[in-house]
């Protein structure tokens, strides 16, 4: 298993050195890069939207300055931990941030003499090794083996030890490459709007405005961007033509528009309405009603569906805080015959697109997520119809938030049986999971990881 790890290493490539030296020495740039590593040691939960409100508010920093900081910040947020352990860096000490800022430059080439030159400036105590952080891949590489399997997962994959056991238990020999795998940066991956246009000429039409795309291997009408792309320009995107979507949360919508012709269908946990347009695209003559019980996030659904020229077919509406359905709504949040309930989860499939999710994790909230999961999925399930389709998705690879929750959810409710997914996706199926359920992941499949389970209400209960 430790030797799987190695490829979960990075070996950083070379910076500019006049850039990587300016942003060593006190200036815009390290100050910048140094106060949103400092913000987000103190508010870990918030990193995202530390790092997007730092950057819009330092209108000093120069687009190639505003990149080196918002990408170094985004590889200590994969690295940071290793970074600690190369270099001998106390994660929580007065000066972290600023070494942890120096050591993953000096990984990514600045000279480590010039390094202890700027530490040594900085009056800020014993320095770290930047003499070994110079030589990085090999220098972890020989750290991580000298520590046990959980410890060295831990370090790689920059989550805390309880979390590493379980990606242990759960994956087993794909833990190395899954965590090489989410240490990547994500592709844009793309939905075409098949309303309005076929795959084939979205990609065209994206080509002719100088985005090229594929065309995905896995999900029906996904096409992959490189990463980065910026579509605010592009009139295909405002014009409704494609959406952004990872081809992984698109699997999941194959598998529900294979159960059935649907007309009445509810997207449960709907957020900002990814799936629930899709699946208006996937079911022409249906209606999609978008429950959530975050008003911002239907807002941002209404508006999305608008460009989509779906909002006659979308209907965004709010669930109570705790999730409950309002009376207002209980005629028509019933008798559907697809429920969608993609669950709030950990997020643990998506770490290459959302570092920072990693800050986030814990036994606790692993726990706490189980039970919400379970709680969200029993009252989706009353609103099915008898013969109707419940499929239960997350963008989790632990199995507590997974096949556990859908085992614990089918021995409590004997009117719902399992679909297999070879009934929807065909002979797909045995490649996207083991044809009973979806299992999607990034080092398998290059998307991010989904789990979907399809379950059917017996007829007549």
């Amino acid at each position: 298993m430790l030797d799987s790890l190695t490829v979960a290493v990075p070996d950083p490539a070379p910076g500019h050195p006049v850039g990587l030296s300016a942003a060593a020495w006190p200036g815009r740039t390290r100050g910048v890069g140094v106060e949103i590593l400092t913000k987000i040691q103190g508010a870990p939960a918030r990193a995202d939207g530390v790092l997007r409100e730092s950057l819009r508010d330092a209108r000093a920093l120069h687009s190639r300055e505003r990149r080196l900081v918002a990408e170094s910040v985004f590889d200590l947020l994969r690295y940071g931990d290793l970074v600690d352990l190369v270099g001998g860096v106390d994660p929580v000490g007065p000066n972290a941030a600023l070494a942890r800022w120096l050591g993953w430059l000096v990984a990514s080439g600045l000279p480590s003499d010039e390094a202890g030159a700027v530490w040594r400036d900085a009056d800020a105590g014993p320095p770290p090794d930047f003499a070994a952080l110079q030589a990085f891949h090999p220098s972890a590489c020989r750290a991580i083996g000298a520590l046990d399997p959980v410890a060295a997962v831990a370090r790689v994959a920059g989550v805390p030890g309880e979390v590493a056991a379980r990606l242990i238990a759960d994956l087993g020999l794909d833990v190395g490459p899954f965590v090489a795998a989410s240490n990547q940066r994500a592709p844009m991956g793309l939905r075409a709007n098949t309303t309005l246009a076929t795959r084939d000429e979205v990609a065209r039409r994206l080509a002719d405005e100088g985005v090229p795309t594929r065309p995905s291997q896995w999900a029906t009408d996904a096409l992959i961007a490189a990463a980065g792309v910026d579509l605010n320009g592009v009139a295909a995107f405002r014009d409704g033509w494609v959406e952004v979507q990872d081809e992984g949360s698109q699997v999941v919508v194959d598998l529900a528009r294979g159960l059935v012709a649907a007309e009445h269908v509810i997207d449960w946990c709907a957020g900002a309405g990814g799936k629930a347009l899709a699946l208006a695209a996937a079911w022409p003559r249906a209606h999609v009603l978008a429950l959530d019980t975050r008003p911002a996030a239907l807002d941002e659904l209404s508006r999305r569906a608008r460009r989509a020229r779906a909002h006659g077919r979308v209907e965004a509406a709010a669930l109570h805080p705790d999730g409950r359905v309002p009376k207002k709504l209980s005629g028509r949040a019933r008798g559907a015959d697809v429920v969608l309930v993609d669950a709030p989860c950990t997020g643990t499939g998506t770490l290459r697109r959302h570092p920072e999710l990693r800050l986030r994790l814990d036994e606790r909230r692993i726990l706490g997520l189980s039970r919400v999961q379970a709680e969200i999925l029993d009252h989706a399930s009353r609103a099915v119809r008898p013969g109707g389709f419940l499929v239960y998705a997350t963008c989790s690879v632990l199995a507590d938030e997974n096949e556990r929750v859908v085992e614990r959810f089918l021995d409590d409710h004997p009117d719902f049986v399992l679909v297999p997914a070879e009934r929807a996706l065909g002979a797909r199926a045995h490649e996207l999971g083991d044809g009973r359920v979806v299992q999607v992941a990034p080092h398998r499949h290059g998307t991010d990881a989904f789990f979907a389970a399809a379950m059917e209400r017996r007829a007549g209960a």
